[in-house]
């Protein structure tokens, strides 16, 4: 499952890592087509996804994670 985040400013994207260091599993953020993929649990990569023109999408390995991320999906 993938889902996009609206993670537009410096502000959310510390907060999103906050949340996502709490999960277990593996997170990972990625761009729309796979060309990029990064440990979600990391700052600097969680920064350096904010350049990516066509939005930033997240992956978790274990489904029930998901949940905790709503705050920071995309409509």
């Amino acid at each position: 499952m993938r889902v996009k985040l609206n993670l537009d400013t410096l502000s959310k994207v510390n907060e999103f890592v906050g949340v996502a260091t709490t999960v277990q599993s593996n997170v990972y953020l990625t761009n729309d087509n796979h060309q990029f993929v990064v440990n979600a649990k990391s700052m600097i990569a969680a920064i350096y996804s904010l350049e990516w023109s066509n939005g930033v999408w997240l992956e978790c390995e274990d489904e029930n994670a998901y949940s905790v991320f709503r705050k920071f999906m995309e409509d």
